[in-house]
């Protein structure tokens, strides 16, 4: 008996401390859990960009994307180098060293959301499951709002980005995917 009081104890210590962190806090968190993952992939819808349909972008760590674009060939980075599959032919162009460094550079990241107004706007349903909703306002953007949705296991699910130069919806999944794999094109 006096475990199950232990146990509940706990338990509800959690609950209580996970209650009592702070819109920010969440988001801070979330983002960095983003930024730690071994791979996610990332479904953006922005209608316009001109696209003709739904843009997948695939991560692996620690420096592998790839980028499928509706009726564009699929373009691949590997470290500092960017591929491209046109007319059967493979291109394979360099990048400047630490283009895409910011990305994932954790302190860059907690800059970015300190400077940030970050509130809690409920509580939402994506794909099925249940998540937590809140709004984010760079000063340094102004006129341009941030909706994150946050699962339970502090993932973010959705984030919806409406500016003047348009809005964008980005869905996340595949967290820490073992099974997927990005390869230079042959």
């Amino acid at each position: 008996m006096r475990h199950l009081f232990t146990a509940a104890g706990l338990a509800g210590l959690l609950l209580a401390t996970t209650a009592l962190a702070s819109p920010h806090d969440e988001v801070t968190r979330a983002v960095g859990k983003l930024a730690s993952a071994s791979s996610y992939v990332i479904h953006i819808d922005a209608p316009q960009a001109g696209t003709g349909g739904r843009i997948e972008m695939q991560y692996v760590a620690p420096d592998r994307y790839r980028m499928m674009l509706p009726g564009a060939p699929a373009q691949t980075i590997i470290g500092n180098q960017a591929y491209m599959e046109m007319a059967g032919r493979v291109m394979r162009v360099p990048l400047p060293a630490g283009t895409l460094d910011r990305m994932r550079d954790q302190a860059h990241i907690r800059e970015t959301q300190e400077n940030a107004r970050i509130e809690a706007a409920g509580s939402d349903v994506i794909d099925g499951a249940p998540a937590r909703k809140y709004r984010i306002i760079h000063p340094d953007q102004p006129g341009t709002e941030v909706m994150l949705w946050v699962n339970g296991e502090g993932w973010p699910l959705q984030m919806q980005v409406d500016g003047g130069e348009g809005s964008a919806t980005m869905r996340y999944s595949r967290f820490n995917d073992a099974s997927l794999v990005i390869q230079p094109p042959n």
